[in-house]
């Protein structure tokens, strides 16, 4: 006795209705991945575009750090600090002035990333510095960067 068997085709539903599924159930996943490069990239142009917030810094401020730079001198002209120690701290100071004047922090940042700030008197002040500051037998006139800092926080509103 002869028997047939009739499967039903795989795709007997028509494929409209599993590319309508299909869309459905993957969309949410597009959707997150999409978001969160779009706000990658934002965050990234920020950062990279970031303007300083200028405000008007009290006259005490600058003379408080002015005289810190003096005292650096001072103390590199006596000895108790060598060139490569003065260099250092006049870029720490100069970066806590500026925090305390834009709100930005570059404490800890470094040349490429102080370069996205977009302050030029900033950038070449620390391009000044950052050789002499890292290198231990960097030739650099520390009283001229000193005046030269001195004369750049003065001219800051």
């Amino acid at each position: 006795m002869p028997t047939t068997v009739n499967l039903q085709g795989t795709v007997s539903y028509g494929l409209i209705p599993i590319w309508i599924l299909f869309i459905i159930l993957i969309s949410p996943l597009l959707k997150r991945i999409y978001e969160k490069k779009r706000r990658k990239k934002e965050e990234k142009k920020a950062m990279a575009t970031a303007m300083p917030k200028v405000k008007k810094v009290p006259p005490s401020v600058k003379e408080r750090y002015i005289e810190q730079l003096d005292g650096i001198l001072l103390d590199y002209k006596e000895g108790k600090r060598d060139k490569r120690d003065s260099y250092q701290l006049l870029s720490f100071f100069l970066r806590e002035f500026f925090n305390e004047y834009t709100g930005i922090d570059v404490t800890r940042k470094t040349l490429a990333e102080i370069r996205g700030v977009a302050n030029p008197v900033l950038i070449s002040l620390i391009e000044e510095f950052y050789a002499c500051e890292f290198a231990p037998d960097a030739d650099g006139d520390i009283e001229k960067s000193i005046t030269n800092t001195i004369k750049k926080i003065k001219q800051w509103n």
